[in-house]
């Protein structure tokens, strides 16, 4: 195994961004070259930075607060009642752990989701969740077992979307160009009627509950 698998290894694998690099990998990567500092982790916090210590040999440092914050572990969850099919959360997920078609409900799937928290910020009418994980226990060092197996079914869809990513790029590229700007378009514009007409509706909602 290649420091930078064991590394990988190391990580819980949530593909948050908030090292900076775009995923688990890219961020072990960094590290295995002594480009990056051990304590950029916030969804591992310090027991995964103790692991990267002893594997690298360094001292051991607080998480960076320009990374953000560690939070409990958890999961998210959509109201389904006000979701209105918009797709950007299913865009932002960076393991497919959310399903659903355009203008349709969408759901998370709880048993995939790694509380990266990416498809919060997208979503229009702010109807996703925080949910507090059913597992409490985080160990001193390195990842709890719930974590070990949840990190590698994400490193797995994580690969597999990538994967996706790459090959659509490749057919797209030899697309003529009137399909190729199809192709490109962002769903964005003929959303946004239907996420107008749905504020109004989801305001109304969020009062009621305060």
């Amino acid at each position: 195994m290649t420091l930078v698998e064991k590394i990988d290894q190391l990580l819980p694998q949530t593909q948050c961004e908030q090292c900076g690099f775009r995923g688990c990998l890219p961020y072990a990567e960094s590290l295995s070259k002594g480009e990056s500092n051990i304590n950029r982790c916030p969804p591992g916090g310090i027991p995964v930075m103790k692991s990267l210590a002893r594997l690298l040999n360094q001292p051991e440092t607080p998480i960076d607060p320009e990374c953000g914050t560690t939070l409990p572990l958890h999961t998210v969850y959509i109201d389904e009642t006000l979701c209105i099919g918009c797709t950007k959360c299913i865009q932002a997920c960076p393991i497919d752990a959310i399903v659903g078609t355009k203008k349709k409900m969408h759901t998370v799937i709880q048993s995939e989701c790694t509380g990266c928290d990416l498809c919060i910020p997208p979503c229009p009418l702010d109807c996703i969740y925080i949910k507090p994980s059913e597992e409490a226990f985080v160990p001193e060092v390195g990842l709890s077992d719930m974590q070990k197996i949840r990190a590698n079914k994400s490193r797995a869809r994580y690969q597999a979307r990538q994967k996706r990513s790459e090959n659509r790029t490749t057919i797209t590229k030899t697309l003529p160009p009137q399909e190729k700007i199809l192709a490109s378009r962002s769903s964005d514009a003929d959303m946004l009627s239907l996420i107008a007409m749905a504020k109004a509706k989801t305001q109304a909602k969020h009062q009621e509950r305060e």
